[in-house]
């Protein structure tokens, strides 16, 4: 019970913006990739890793990119005092960027990650912002050749000299089918749809609930409770949420800003509408003029590490049923098993791992031998 407390608690931000969902992302790619062709004109540094692209297009001059990891990504029109003496980051950026253009901007997958792409006579670079966790900014070649903050994870690491990788996601929103989405709410261990959608799925808090709407589904319902005819809807919401016409602005309720969107939502009708040209200067507009207090900060944060707990919880009590798994299914073939190990045992007296492995193919059990690690591997 106390967990089910502190979790709606500290979910109120998902209601006042301290970072970009996924869908956002994408949407922002979709922005800036109407600066292609640009030139680029310098880079600037605010913080550690807050950086602003400065770029030339013709017709438009000079037009600013701020990068501030891990909360947004959005082209600016604001002021700033940059450093006089360039920080490590914006020094090897400019080094490495100098005389190249700005050739386009993807979102990875259906992740918060924003890649921009350079080009230069004889080089390439990818210019990668990591809007998720402790966030990043990562300049890539073939290699990785400058970083905000060196990270090591256990399944990658973000170091210079490193190729560069992602944590992917299982699940891809943008490629939304009945069977894959079916699977996830049947395995999902999330004590409501929406949860699901949010976390699970990747949509974000704010577009799960809107999916949720659209769909005429309750979001509280359990994930394995959703039967086939509702996940169809699901499936046409969200499609129809990722191909609605652009309509951006901030929402506001009693005179404050509560969020920022790319259109109008369902979930938010009847509340103040401001509208604005782009998705990007009502960001620039909100990120700029709009303070968090440090409590509404504390809260944010709270939920975003709570996220994270839950999702690495979900992960050990999965690895924990798949090996409950194994050592049942070990114990209950258990004469097999140790006939195989008695016999591998005995021919490892007299044989190589080669003739071993002729001997096993005909045992049933006996999957695979791998000669170079000395192991065998058997299904049962």
């Amino acid at each position: 019970m106390v967990w089910k407390l502190f979790y709606t608690v500290v979910s109120l931000p998902w209601c006042m913006k301290s970072e970009l969902s996924s869908v956002e992302v994408g949407i922002i790619a979709r922005e800036l990739n109407e600066l292609s062709g640009s030139r680029l004109d310098s880079v600037y540094q605010l913080g550690d890793k807050d950086v602003v692209v400065q770029l030339y297009k013709a017709g438009l001059g000079k037009v600013k990119v701020r990068l501030m990891a891990p909360k947004a990504a959005f082209v600016t029109s604001g002021s700033f005092d940059f450093p006089e003496v360039p920080p490590r980051l914006c020094s090897e950026l400019r080094k490495h960027l100098d005389g190249s253009r700005f050739t386009g901007a993807r979102q990875l997958l259906s992740e918060r990650i924003l890649e921009l792409s350079f080009s230069s006579r004889d080089s390439s670079f990818r210019l990668v912002a990591e809007l998720f966790s402790k966030g990043n900014i990562v300049l890539c070649g073939d290699v990785i050749l400058s970083v905000a903050e060196r990270q090591l994870w256990s399944d990658r690491k973000v170091v210079p000299g490193s190729v560069y990788s992602f944590p992917a996601k299982k699940h891809d929103f943008y490629r939304v089918d009945a069977a894959s989405l079916s699977g996830l709410l049947a395995a999902s261990g999330r004590d409501s749809l929406v949860k699901c959608l949010a976390m699970d799925y990747g949509l974000g808090g704010v577009y799960a609930e809107e999916v949720c709407a659209l769909a005429s589904v309750d979001k509280l319902k359990a994930p394995c409770a959703v039967s086939g005819e509702e996940i169809g809807r699901i499936i046409e919401s969200v499609s129809q949420l990722l191909g609605r016409s652009l309509e951006p602005g901030i929402v506001y309720e009693s005179g404050m800003a509560l969020n920022v969107v790319p259109f109008r939502m369902r979930i938010y009708e009847g509340l103040e509408f401001r509208n604005f040209g782009s998705f990007s200067s009502a960001l620039d507009f909100y990120f700029s003029s709009v303070k968090l207090s440090a409590h509404d900060r504390k809260l944010a944060e709270l939920s975003r590490i709570l996220g994270e707990q839950e999702a690495m919880l979900l992960q050990v009590r999965s690895e924990i049923g798949e090996n409950t798994a194994k050592a049942e299914a070990v114990y209950q073939n258990y004469g097999l098993v140790l006939e195989v190990i008695n016999e591998v045992r005995n021919a490892r007296e007299r044989l190589s791992w080669k003739e071993i492995k002729s001997r096993l193919k005909a045992h049933h059990v006996v999957k695979d031998v791998d000669e170079a690690k000395g192991t065998v591997i058997v299904e049962v």
